[in-house]
């Protein structure tokens, strides 16, 4: 772990070494104990499809072993389709109360028409199975959705979501929900069987594929929530809130707890122009669709945006740095 921080515009400081190895022990240690409990829950509570611990751990180095996403995700769908799953939409979004419109943030290999439509047209804040993880935390199957009477129940807005959904055949599957201790945001994971596989005797299969989830539900959650764990949705955050590198630089500022006059000095437009500071905070808090900074830098910071590797103990962070309005 890297232990660099901004200190000024030339200058930076290094934790010590003795305190990186700390630090590198202790996050090793985490992460014992973390595979730990999920051998402990894998081992006691699947019923179904056997999974060995080993396959677990083969799977989760293998995604942190490699920084690049389409190879992750080319490793999270060949354990999927050992389940009947070809495809998947791995998302997250913000939960704060009271913010409408919200972005959704998501990584998937489905039917690029689809996603780009989904996308244009604003269907996540429609969409049945998001609205789902952003209130519950048990699985929801598709099946349940497309039943005709609960159909009757959706406003308007919702069963055109499901109707372009089904237009490119999306019918079988199941959403995880999922949440992460201190985050702002809700996290859901769609298990997709592939059109091609769904369009005969959907009902049928349809019996078939509720059926076998139910059986390996611990599997694909333990799978599915490693996969969440490791993977970074900076990149597509970035695009999704439209971020400038400026935007991103002055973010990592503020998020380090720099006072606004440092900040305009290191962006070099001098200690006096405070309020061009402000005002372009005030349109990344717009980007971000919610109320104030405070709640735009928590979302920053879970998403790994910050341009600033992260430092347990900022020794160089005195008092004198820190915004205190």
């Amino acid at each position: 772990m890297r232990g660099v921080l901004l200190a000024g515009p030339s200058e930076t400081r290094t934790t010590p070494k003795s305190t990186q190895n700390v630090l590198k022990y202790n996050c090793n240690c985490v992460w014992a104990i973390s595979l730990a409990l999920w051998s402990i829950i894998v081992t006691l509570s699947l019923e179904g499809k056997a999974v060995k611990m080993a396959d677990l751990v083969r799977f989760t180095n293998e995604l942190h072993q490699t920084n690049n996403l389409a190879r992750q995700m080319d490793l999270f769908v060949e354990v999927l389709q050992e389940f009947g799953y070809q495809q998947f939409l791995a998302g997250l979004i913000p939960a704060i109360a009271g913010i409408p419109n919200k972005k959704m943030i998501y990584v998937s290999n489905a039917n690029k028409a689809w996603l780009e439509e989904y996308d244009s047209r604003g269907f996540a804040e429609y969409d049945v199975t998001v609205q789902h993880c952003l209130k519950h935390t048990d699985p929801l199957l598709w099946s349940d959705v497309i039943r005709e009477e609960h159909a009757q129940t959706l406003d308007e807005d919702y069963r055109i979501v499901g109707e372009r959904a089904a237009y490119y055949g999306y019918n079988l599957g199941v959403t995880i929900p999922m949440q992460f201790a201190f985050s702002p945001f809700r996290f859901g994971v769609s298990l997709i069987v592939h059109p091609a596989y769904a369009d005969e005797r959907l009902k049928a299969k349809t019996e078939a594929h509720d059926r076998l989830f139910h059986e390996n539900r611990d599997t694909l959650f333990a799978f599915s929530h490693a996969f969440m764990s490791v993977i970074s949705f900076r990149d597509e955050a970035i695009k999704v809130f439209n971020l400038t590198d400026q935007e991103v630089e002055l973010m990592s500022s503020v998020v380090d707890g720099h006072k606004y006059d440092i900040i305009a000095k290191h962006m070099g437009i001098g200690r006096s122009q405070v309020h061009k500071v402000k005002y372009q905070i005030s349109k990344i808090v717009e980007k971000f669709k919610v109320d104030n900074v405070d709640q735009a830098r928590a979302i920053f910071s879970s998403l790994g945006l910050s341009n600033r590797p992260f430092n347990f103990f900022p020794d160089t962070l005195l008092p004198e740095h820190y915004e205190t309005d």
